[in-house]
């Protein structure tokens, strides 16, 4: 029998139907939410329209503190972005996954009747190698290859403020050239980048701020994240405006004054929730502080491409695979079955960082199917389909997101970078999934983060109101 908590009551009982029955009602009878005009001098400005800004005005919104996000592309969700169909998703071009330990990002959904389900899991996981597949062990688990003794006598033999690079670390972490050559594939896709480039340090600190002992990749969202991303954004109290990028922002008699092509907005406060890189492009007077601005320039951005292939069914599991797969072939590629629950098509999708991401998006589009079809069918040669659908993501130097998945503390850079943002006590305040204090690098970061800029900047207002 199923433990009977709350997560399975809402899951197999009729609440969720019952739910919308009542939302569905209750809009009838109620006079609809009627969203502003969008505000040009509200107290709060929220420069970024992705989750954590959205969150931040969410969250200032219940505050009853006016706060209005301005987005410079032309959609809002950053990098949550799907390819919807009429009751499901047909891809995620961008995040995707969560697990169970992310209570933010689960709550939104259940809030706005969502449902999310299980990754597939069932079957043999393998790497491809250029002669064939080599099958894990059921029971293994390649984090368990990594020494962490070594690897913290690795660290401890550096002097605090003395950083190395993330490859140099992995070959202090096992002593088997093949798993290092697997483990730095790896993190090619998990941080968009060849590990030479990657600092050590900074990487060890987002680990440390991942408070799960969960895999990151145990959930899917059923409906499409980009529903969740409308639905949000319906709620806010003042429209919000796309295609505003804000190229200056001026501190001047205790106001921002932030202008765009399009115009000037002026706050009180200014949260910047986009990613550092991007924050490097707008011109900000006076100046931060240089440790800020060191912090800052500490980040640079993955290079990620995410590619989703739709079949008439899930036909490697018909050879006993669960879809999932690390490739040595090309670096930095690694393979999972996206299958949705309730649906018989089949999903692979693949995640491509680093230089083979980088090299593939100077291609054009029918390079990169190709490319994908070969993959997929080198993989699973024994009875492999021809696709119905394709679908890609380029995270590449993108031009108002930086790249993907996040951006990461090169080496050279100050490796508590996201800290000294976080910790910046202003009325200019960072959020973004890449500082977040927990969770860093996911939604639910993004989604925190984006909380705890708002709780600032309330006390900060409830502070000012307190008579000496």
């Amino acid at each position: 029998m199923k433990e009977l908590n709350r997560s399975t009551f809402l899951k197999y009982s009729a609440l969720p139907l019952l739910g919308l029955a009542l939302q569905k009602c209750l809009s009838l009878q109620s006079k609809p939410f009627l969203q502003k005009e969008a505000n040009f001098s509200p107290t709060v400005l929220v420069i970024g329209g992705g989750i954590s800004g959205i969150c931040a005005a969410m969250k200032l919104q219940e505050y009853g503190i006016s706060a209005q996000i301005v987005e410079a592309q032309s959609y809002f969700g950053g990098r949550m972005k799907s390819v919807l169909n009429d009751n499901s998703v047909s891809a995620e071009l961008g995040a995707q996954l969560f697990n169970q330990d992310m209570k933010e990002i689960i709550n939104l959904l259940e809030r706005n009747y969502l449902e999310y389900s299980s990754v597939y899991g069932d079957g043999n996981t393998f790497s491809l190698n250029a002669t064939g597949k080599e099958v894990w062990d059921e029971d293994s688990n390649i984090y368990d290859w990594i020494d962490e003794e070594k690897f913290l006598t690795k660290l401890d033999s550096k002097d605090i403020d003395q950083d190395f690079s993330l490859s140099e670390a992995i070959d202090a972490m096992t002593d088997e050239k093949e798993k290092r050559v697997l483990l730095k594939n790896m993190f090619r896709e998990l941080m968009g980048k060849n590990p030479e480039l990657v600092s050590t340090r900074g990487t060890y600190e987002l680990y440390k701020r991942f408070n799960s002992e969960r895999d990151a990749d145990e959930l899917h969202c059923e409906n499409g994240l980009g529903r969740l991303i409308e639905s949000l954004i319906q709620k806010l109290e003042y429209a919000p405006i796309h295609s505003y990028p804000i190229t200056r922002i001026l501190w001047k008699n205790g106001k921002f004054i932030s202008t765009s092509k399009k115009g000037v907005i002026e706050s009180n406060y200014l949260i910047l929730a986009v990613p550092p890189p991007i924050i490097q492009k707008i011109s900000i007077e006076p100046k931060l502080p240089q440790a800020i601005q060191k912090a800052i320039s500490s980040f640079d951005t993955g290079d990620m491409i995410k590619i989703t292939l739709v079949f008439k069914e899930p036909f490697w599991r018909k050879k006993g695979w669960n879809g999932s797969f690390v490739s040595n072939v090309y670096k930095g590629v690694t393979v999972i079955d996206s299958s949705l629950k309730n649906q018989k098509q089949g999903k692979l999708v693949l995640f491509i960082g680093a230089e083979t991401a980088l090299n593939l998006s100077k291609k054009k589009q029918e390079h990169r199917q190709e490319f994908a079809y070969n993959l997929t069918k080198q993989a699973f040669s024994e009875n492999w389909q021809m696709p119905l659908e394709y679908y890609e993501g380029i995270w590449v130097k993108h031009p108002w997101c930086g790249g993907g998945y996040n951006s990461f503390v090169k080496y050279g850079g100050t490796p508590n970078a996201a800290e000294v943002l976080r910790n910046y006590n202003s009325n200019l305040l960072f959020a973004g999934s890449e500082i977040s204090a927990e969770f860093p690098g996911y939604m639910e970061g993004g989604i925190r983060s984006g909380y705890s800029a708002a709780k600032k900047i309330h006390s900060k207002i409830k502070s000012q109101k307190v008579k000496p």
